[in-house]
């Protein structure tokens, strides 16, 4: 069995309870509306889309997140 990785911003990437990944995928979207660099792992796990889909997202930050990885 492999060890769980963990992702740039601390939340390990294995098997998680449903309020672990939210607890994670909050803080990811806390950190993107706050300008705070993070990987394009973390906003692909998070957001749920490639990195092409969230270059072309509504929201501006998370736009100006994508284009700085």
């Amino acid at each position: 069995m492999t060890p769980p990785t963990t992702s740039a911003v601390g939340c390990v990437q294995s098997v998680r309870l449903p309020s672990e990944r939210d607890a994670c995928a909050e803080f990811v979207r806390t950190m993107v509306e706050r300008g705070v660099p993070m990987s394009i792992d973390d906003l692909i796990e998070t957001y749920d889309q490639e990195p092409t889909e969230l270059a072309a997202a509504c929201d501006p930050k998370l736009r100006a997140m994508v284009a700085a990885t």
